[in-house]
């Protein structure tokens, strides 16, 4: 049989452009993006001069000074110095350059010591939002996991399980970035298998 010889004219590949509304879309999600990763416990809005305007509901629980009634206070009155002084600094820095500033909060409930991430976002050039997430939890859970890696030498070694343990409160400390006198380990399944790491004087 014959072969028939068939051309193909392939049309030229048309470059798509994108919407100017889909590149303004896309640069919107990029910055929600980040936000979205860890939920805000709490959100204010705050004033230029740094007054605290209003507080928009979320589902957390507010802990420590930010459950105070502190809407209406300027950040030198609702917090401690140099919290206010952080906060006063990073604010004029987001409204100045559009970007997220970010810093921590250390906060008491009682006698329980919370760590809590701020976030600095400018809503235009005259006010902006402090979202507020209680790190706590987080924060102690990748200690203790970091404390177990630079122990676990130790462990491995066979080294006896009381120095081990005396060294636990020091590293756990300084990843925590909190003095600590006592830690108290125990096994999960094993009763009276209790043992006290003190960090040494």
């Amino acid at each position: 049989p014959a072969v028939v010889p068939v051309t193909a004219r392939l049309a030229p590949r048309r470059t798509m452009q994108p919407n100017a509304a889909d590149v303004q879309t896309d640069v919107g999600r990029d910055l929600v993006r980040p936000l979205l990763r860890h939920l805000p416990d709490v959100i204010f809005r705050l004033s230029r001069d740094g007054t605290f305007l209003e507080h928009i509901p979320t589902q957390g629980r507010r802990v420590g000074v930010f459950a105070d009634a502190i809407v209406g206070l300027p950040v030198e009155q609702a917090l401690p110095p140099d919290q206010a002084e952080e906060t006063t600094r990073l604010l004029a820095r987001a409204l100045r350059s559009g970007e997220m500033q970010r810093l921590d909060y250390i906060v008491w409930e009682g006698d329980e010591r919370h760590v809590v991430e701020g976030r600095v976002v400018a809503t235009g050039d005259r006010d902006a939002l402090l979202m507020l997430l209680d790190a706590t939890e987080r924060r102690s859970v990748v200690a203790a996991s970091e404390t177990i890696v630079e122990t676990s030498y130790a462990l491995l070694a066979d080294d006896p399980i009381e120095s081990v343990c005396d060294r636990i409160a020091e590293v756990l400390a300084r990843h925590l970035d909190y003095p600590m006198a006592r830690v108290s380990l125990w096994h999960p399944t094993v009763r009276g298998a209790r043992l006290d790491a003190r960090k040494k004087k």
